[in-house]
């Protein structure tokens, strides 16, 4: 058949000109009728119906204000919270264990004072010193809640207690009342879960507590602009519970979103029902004219279960009534041999039986309804038992599993739950695919499931593979069983009675075919969430079974766009991410979790700008600021130095599995990030369903954190003495203001040291290696003979021991022959005492009084209550602890980063301080969680004098991020760079640097190093080595480089680990050893 010639040009125009007249009238007929449409639309519009409140609320109607602010509604029945757009000023915690006036089952709870500010709190110590007879300074202040004060969040004061006061506590459960009663003159509204409210002063509640007040102007229709909620809740270690007390002002704002966005809002029935949480957009909603009608599903499921037709087993999973139920029953009489149970399953013929529940199980089997029950039904019991298989085979073959049980085949599934990935200890590589049994059949008891391999060939002499078993009590039939390990899903070490799977390796022989293995399956009660972030209907309360229908969805679902097309490329446009997928240059430069490893990869940098054509982007070319070469030189030295870190526990490294490591350099003057070396790496060719799952299952180890910003929260990540760099700052800051100061940072003859009025107050010693120094808490290795150690202070600091054991201040300056010691010495010797010390006179919270706990156990409600009472808190906080950041350079719309992503940082925080023992050691870099990228801040700011913002994103579809002007520092920070460079030349990181190939380089390099006991017994810590290395030092390099090194769970201190690899990172930069 010969090929349709084209179209010439008179056929052509034969054709169009009648189309063309044709098209004219049918556009001409469409015009006209959008035009009426449009009309008859405008004058006959229907209306459009009204939202919906829930079925219960007592009244018709209900208008939802649209301003800001908190607001109080009266209904018919109970009352409600109206919230406005919000913010949180402030939150705090308290256990009320912790509250009570003793240990004693019958204790009493304590006032708790909250929203008294410093100067109050002061005064009231004043007051209880001058009592007579004298009274503790803290004489009935535990754990009070401070605020700004005024001129900043002034919370009015009230107090929560229990009426009467001398009544013992009961147990959360109880739902016992307490009360908060107002001690402020300021005009208040009070609202209670008791669905009381009033202005006060005293009011009673059970779960939950408001207090609303005007910061500024009178209330106008009961309009508030600030609150504090006070809240019950459970705790796991305190059967009393915990009291949540957080503090809300209003947004104020004419933005369009602002007055549309659905209001939090909370009503208490009063009635004994539980509090309601609803979401409703400003303007009219009305109550339902019925109650609106229950799922048929959820219903049929409830009647099916009180008819008998659904019925829970002993082993956990749902039974349903067999489709034949209705002929067996007719059969019964004259045939009962036919009707016995069959294979073990329930009596179905001893139960009730009539018109309405034959009715019922034709429903439940022949109808929608029925048929998505009984789905549900599966889904749940899919969930009651657990039993899979994994295999890794050392030989080049495949194969395919099988699975019956009781002889009945089974259906197998890839997907497992994510906890799975506690049972390998690595990331699997080479593993085939998962196989779990996907659905179970009804059968009486619980015999073994029986998994058989095929291969594809007969096996070689000596083939072997590993299996990994979940289940119980695995055997294996025609193959040699070589190695067994129990594997758990928490205990570590792992036994038997604890093991959710067993990992084996075997031996195959000669020409086998296959191999059969035996597990006996687990019970939901083994992996209890397993299931956790999967919403099933069926769920188990208690003893119970009920049907949940998911959360209603409050808001209108926006449509998702699809992701823009997204390209990722370094600092010089090497491309990084391309189609979702990491190229082979981020592979080697150690860049792929950050960049993105899958479209699924949440958080990834790929995956957010995804997240731009939500904002009309389609395609987006993004440019980091991270400089290739200083990546390649960062990793290699990072990676090269763990194995040594490992070696040196000897035998096994017991903390192989839980070291993190990370080496960030930043451009201290314009805070780009020019390297972020991570450990753990994922491994290239790994899975992503194995990588995402090892990450849940595993967090602490998770190959996807980008260490160098982000922790896990836990209590692994303190800082050690690289924080003595923020004790520095505070230190020069006060010396301005306080003469003595100033002298003892110049530094002090030995002469001067004996004599010195603060150091006998607080019994700080040159000569001693503790302090104080006479502490009965003093360690036997850092005693000197002679001495009587009776200073009550159970608990010393100590200057590191070394292996001519712990030093004290004059045996350094003897040994360095300084004729004084100042702050550039101590930093070159990170000595313990001197900054512990000098950090405790600097603490208002004590009074002044060495020998007192002062006021040290209030605590902050909102963020600057302690400001200038507590200095420390403000100068870590003006360095940027306690506050997330974003990386993108301002390149991104505001509010589109969010919390997990790989753009936003981990807030470093400080645990909060109670004790005159916890000021020191926060002194010494203890109680907190810090990021390596932090201290770098830390470093840059110091080295310039700035702080400078730092950002990982320098471009974005060729529109490059501006270089914002950060806050000067305002602090003389000579003696700490004399003293950084005095670490690296006489000091703890000296040994590292000693090469002669450092010589040149020596001059323009600062450090402070860091050591952190993550133990009581000091042998393992966090090794740190943070500071930066002036421009000219490295050849063609014109930027001031900060850095920080950080690896976890060592033996030797900053300067033994992390110091080799600074120095092996600047050597490779020194010789051009940095190709990627």
């Amino acid at each position: 058949m010969e090929p349709i010639p084209p179209l010439n040009g008179v056929a052509r125009r034969r054709i169009l000109t009648p189309l063309v007249f044709a098209l004219g009238i049918l556009f001409s007929v469409g015009l006209l009728h959008s035009r009426l449409a449009t009309l008859y639309a405008q004058s006959a519009a229907a209306p459009a119906e009204l939202p919906r409140l829930p079925a219960d609320f007592p009244d018709p109607e209900l208008i939802i204000p649209s301003g800001a602010g908190f607001q109080r509604l009266v209904p018919s029945q109970g009352l409600l919270l109206i919230q406005g757009p919000r913010r949180l000023l402030g939150q705090q915690e308290v256990s009320l264990c912790d509250q009570r006036a003793s240990t004693s089952a019958t204790a009493p709870l304590l006032p708790l004072y909250v929203g008294w500010d410093w100067a109050q709190a002061r005064e009231a110590a004043a007051a209880n010193l001058a009592a007579q007879p004298p009274r503790p300074a803290n004489y009935g202040l535990k754990n009070p809640l401070l605020d700004d004060g005024p001129g900043g969040v002034d919370v009015p004061a009230f107090t929560v207690t229990m009426e009467p006061a001398s009544a013992p506590l009961r147990p959360y459960a109880d739902a016992e009342p307490l009360q908060a009663t107002v001690r402020d003159r300021r005009p208040v509204l009070l609202l209670a879960d008791t669905a009381a409210s009033g202005s006060g002063p005293a009011l009673t509640f059970r779960r939950d507590l408001w207090l609303l007040w005007n910061a500024g102007e009178p209330p106008k229709a009961e309009y508030y602009d600030h609150a504090v909620r006070v809240r019950r809740l459970a705790e796991r270690d305190c059967s009393f519970g915990r009291l949540r007390v957080s503090v809300y002002g209003a947004v104020a704002g004419e933005a369009t979103d602002s007055r549309t966005e659905p209001r939090a809002v909370l009503w208490y029935p009063g009635d004994g029902r539980p509090t309601r949480e609803l979401h409703l957009a400003p303007g009219r909603h009305v109550a339902p004219a019925a109650p609106p009608p229950r799922r048929e599903d959820a219903q049929l499921f409830d009647q099916a279960l009180a008819a008998g037709l659904l019925r829970p087993g002993e082993d956990g999973r749902i039974v349903a009534a067999p489709a034949d139920l209705p002929l067996r029953r007719l059969y019964a009489r004259e045939h009962p041999e036919w009707l016995a149970p069959r294979d073990g399953e329930p009596d179905w013929l001893n139960g009730p039986w009539d018109e309405q529940i034959r009715q019922l199980h034709r429903t439940l089997h022949f109808s929608a309804p029925g048929r998505y029950v009984r789905q549900q039904v599966e889904v749940f019991n899919s969930r009651q038992l657990l039993a899979a298989v994994r295999w890794r085979p050392e030989f080049t073959t495949t194969g395919d599993w099988r699975a019956e049980w009781g002889d009945a085949p089974l259906m197998l599934t890839a997907a497992m739950p994510p906890l799975a990935g506690r049972l390998f200890a690595e990331i699997p590589s080479g593993w085939e695919s998962w196989r779990r049994v996907a659905r179970w059949p009804a059968l009486a008891g619980r015999p073994p499931v029986r998994f058989r391999l095929a291969l594809d060939r007969p096996a070689r002499r000596g083939a072997r593979l590993e299996v990994l078993a979940v289940g119980a009590a695995p055997t294996v039939t025609g193959a040699t069983v070589l190695a067994r390990e129990p594997r758990c899903l928490e205990a570590r070490p792992c036994d038997g009675h604890q093991a959710a799977a067993y990992w084996l390796r075997l031996e195959l022989s000669e020409g086998a075919i296959g191999l059969t293995l035996d597990v006996q399956p687990l019970p939901a009660t083994a992996f209890p969430d397993a299931y956790h972030h999967d919403f099933a209907h069926i769920q188990r309360v208690g003893e119970r079974l009920v049907w949940r229908d998911p959360p209603p969805t409050t808001r209108a679902a926006s449509v998702r766009l699809p992701p823009a097309e997204v390209t990722v490329r370094d600092r010089a446009g090497a491309v990084l991410l391309e189609r979702s997928q990491p190229t082979e240059t981020a592979w080697a430069l150690g860049l792929a979790a950050l960049v993105g490893l899958d479209p699924a990869h949440e958080g990834a940098v790929g995956y957010t700008l995804a997240r731009l054509s939500d904002h009309g982007v389609t395609a987006v070319d993004a440019r980091l600021t991270v400089d290739a070469k200083i990546q390649t030189a960062a990793r290699r030295a990072l990676l090269g130095r763990l194995p040594a870190v490992s070696t040196a526990f000897k035998s096994a490294d017991p903390y192989r599995t839980a070291r993190v490591a990370s080496l960030v350099v930043l451009d201290a003057d314009r805070g780009d990030i020019l390297a972020a070396a991570n450990s753990p790496e994922p491994p290239p060719g790994a899975a992503w369903a194995d990588l995402y799952s090892f990450a849940v299952g595993q967090p602490r180890r998770s190959p996807l954190r980008i260490w160098a910003w982000q922790h896990d929260g836990g209590k692994l990540h303190a800082a050690g003495s690289a924080f003595k760099l923020v004790d520095a700052l505070l230190l020069e800051r006060e010396a301005t203001q306080r003469p003595e100061r100033a002298a003892l940072l110049a530094g002090l003859s030995d002469p001067e040291w004996a004599s010195l009025p603060l150091a006998h107050a607080y019994d700080f010693g040159a000569d001693a290696a503790c302090y104080p120094a006479h502490a009965e808490g003093c360690a036997p290795w850092a005693r000197r003979p002679g001495i009587h150690y009776d200073w009550p202070a159970p608990t010393a600091v100590h200057n590191f021991r070394g292996g001519a054991g712990a030093e004290s201040l004059l045996e350094r300056m003897q040994r360095h022959g300084d004729n004084r010691y100042g702050l550039a010495q101590a930093l070159r010797d990170s000595l313990n005492t001197w900054f512990a010390w000098l950090m405790e006179t600097s603490d208002a919270t004590l009074l002044d009084d060495p020998a007192a706990p002062g006021l040290a156990g209030v605590r902050t409600l909102t963020p600057d209550a302690l400001r200038g009472a507590r200095p420390l808190l403000d100068m870590a906080a003006g360095l940027g602890f306690g506050a997330d950041q974003d990386l993108d350079g301002g390149l991104l719309p505001a509010g589109m980063i969010e919390t997990g992503d790989v753009l936003r940082t981990t807030a470093s925080t400080l645990d909060p301080i109670t004790t005159r023992t916890e000021v020191r050691l926060a002194a010494l870099g203890f109680r907190m969680q810090v990021t390596p990228l932090q201290l770098a801040e830390v470093a840059a700011a110091i080295a310039t004098g700035h702080r400078a913002a730092p950002r990982l994103l320098a471009e974005l579809n060729g529109r490059s991020a501006s270089d914002a002007e950060g806050a000067a520092l305002g602090i003389a920070a000579d003696r700490i760079r004399q003293g950084m460079q005095l670490v690296v030349s006489a000091g703890t990181a000296r040994t590292a640097f000693a090469d002669s190939r450092f010589d040149v380089l020596r001059p323009y390099l600062y450090a402070k190093t860091g050591t952190a006991d993550l133990d009581e017994t000091g042998v393992v810590q966090n090794a740190w080595l943070v500071g930066w290395l002036e421009p000219g030092a490295l050849p063609g390099e014109t930027r001031r480089l900060a850095f920080a090194c950080l690896i976890s769970h060592t033996i030797g201190t900053g300067g033994e680990e992390c110091g080799p690899v600074v120095a092996d990172w600047l050597a490779a930069l020194t010789a051009g050893q940095s190709e990627p």
